[in-house]
């Protein structure tokens, strides 16, 4: 069986405790998607997850991602 990738769309408080359920899982964190970067980039790096995205679309990409967790408030819009 193939190992989940997923790919975490949100980087605010909530996200650390997704980031940390799936790694208790053990599955593979492929990325970390929001559009302030620097907050993608510190979730990421905190958590050892190599790549950082500030745009939807080219995390897609680049991911390859099977799974995508998306961490957003209630009032986040598209």
């Amino acid at each position: 069986m193939n190992q989940a990738r997923v790919l975490v769309v949100g980087a605010g408080y909530f996200s650390t405790f997704h980031v940390q359920a799936w790694k208790a899982l053990g599955v593979d964190l492929v990325g970390v998607v929001d559009t302030h970067a620097e907050r993608a980039q510190a979730l990421a790096s905190k958590a050892g997850i190599s790549a950082w995205f500030s745009d939807m679309d080219l995390a897609l990409a680049q991911s390859r991602a099977t799974l995508v967790d998306v961490v957003l408030p209630p009032v986040a819009q598209a």
